[in-house]
């Protein structure tokens, strides 16, 4: 997981010490989708969630995450692009609160 991403030397940094690495899109690409392999990001979000929301809620709404949103919006801040914008993933986000029945007030 997480502790064994550190071990490897990639640092408890987040992605702006990753993102000084001076790697290439192909190798950001490859260090991403190592991250999402190695953390449960889902589960962390999950856990997050039920901090405002039942768990029943943040269930639902985790299983409404586009994933690949979420690894182009790490992308994104990795390389500087825009492919995925924070804006259009917190609309996805603002959406699945509603349909699960939740409300953010």
């Amino acid at each position: 997981g997480e502790e064994r991403l550190i071990e490897l030397g990639l640092g408890d940094g987040g992605l702006e010490e990753i993102s000084s690495y001076g790697f290439n899109d192909e190798e950001f690409s490859t260090v991403v989708d190592a991250v999402f392999n190695c953390v449960d990001i889902i589960g962390t979000m999950r856990e997050q969630l039920t901090q405002q929301f039942t768990e029943e809620q943040a269930t639902c709404i985790t299983d409404k995450i586009d994933v690949e949103m979420l690894k182009g919006m790490a992308m994104a801040e990795l390389t500087g692009s825009e492919a995925v914008s924070s804006d259009e993933f917190n609309a996805s986000m603002l959406k699945a609160v509603t349909d699960c029945g939740a409300s953010l007030g």
